[in-house]
């Protein structure tokens, strides 16, 4: 791993017109790089450590228990594991926010936005071309802004709407992950 910075510095030495002021440069740049190889790999294997001391955490603070609970109701089965997963799949699709939000734009593509096109068109009719071209960039701006705008509330609207999708999705992941890993003698 760190032969490739040298030979790559030596190769960019040799492009050099060779002279000891470009060797430096080139014997500078290996190191260089080399430091920074040495640093990501070094860094690559603390993350690694990290992230298994992680993992080990998050199966005790929250697969465990689970698993505890559901040998409690003797769910512990590949049958009743799946039939939870069935259950959360079905609660998402009951409650699904797509929907809503179809709802939402179909109320304003049948509605709102012939109305829009109707007066626009009214007043449009004895505008000269800059008038014109002056309120159609007001309007492509002011539609941005209401989608900007739609995309900042549409989280809150859905958290409102459905409360329990974020626990539902990590439950369901959970579970997905107690089925794959599932060892019924523990």
């Amino acid at each position: 791993m760190i032969a490739l910075p040298i030979i790559s510095g030596i190769l960019f030495g040799l492009s050099l017109k060779f002279n000891w002021i470009n060797a430096v440069k080139a014997a500078l740049l290996c190191i260089l790089i080399s430091t920074i190889a040495v640093i990501f790999a070094y860094s690559k294997k603390i993350l690694q450590s990290n992230q298994d001391a992680l993992l080990t955490r998050y199966k005790d603070k929250h697969i465990d228990p689970l698993i505890s609970l559901l040998n409690n109701y003797n769910l512990y089965t590949i049958d009743g594991i799946e039939w939870l997963i069935d259950c959360c799949n079905s609660k998402k699709i009951n409650n699904n926010e797509v929907s809503v939000f179809k709802y939402i734009k179909s109320f304003f593509t049948m509605i709102v936005y012939p109305l829009i096109t109707l007066g626009l068109g009214l007043i449009l009719k004895e505008s000269s071309i800059e008038e014109v071209v002056s309120f159609i960039m007001l309007l492509i701006e002011l539609f941005i802004m209401a989608a900007v705008i739609f995309t900042c509330i549409k989280p809150i609207i859905s958290f409102m709407l459905f409360p329990d999708k974020d626990i539902i999705d990590y439950l369901e992941d959970e579970l997905k992950y107690i089925k794959t890993q599932f060892n019924p003698y523990e």
